[in-house]
């Protein structure tokens, strides 16, 4: 039986390797993906407000409040 001796410089690159090297995700990513999930819940809630409640009346009046400062 032989024996094989390592320096420590070739124990390192056989460590490097087999390890695998963990990178966050840019924050952009996260952003997006955020925007993404927001716009569908919003959609989904608007829908369901206007189904179930009807056409809200605020919104007219934030028109006009709007023309009225402008």
């Amino acid at each position: 039986m032989s024996t094989i001796t390592l320096t420590q410089n070739q124990i390192s690159k056989q460590t490097q390797v087999g390890t695998t090297v963990s990178q966050s995700l840019p924050f952009y990513i996260y952003a997006v993906v955020f925007a993404s999930f927001a716009i569908v819940v919003g959609l989904i809630w608007d829908i369901s407000w206007h189904t179930s409640i009807g056409r809200d009346g605020l919104f007219r009046l934030l028109t006009w409040l709007r023309i009225l400062v402008l």
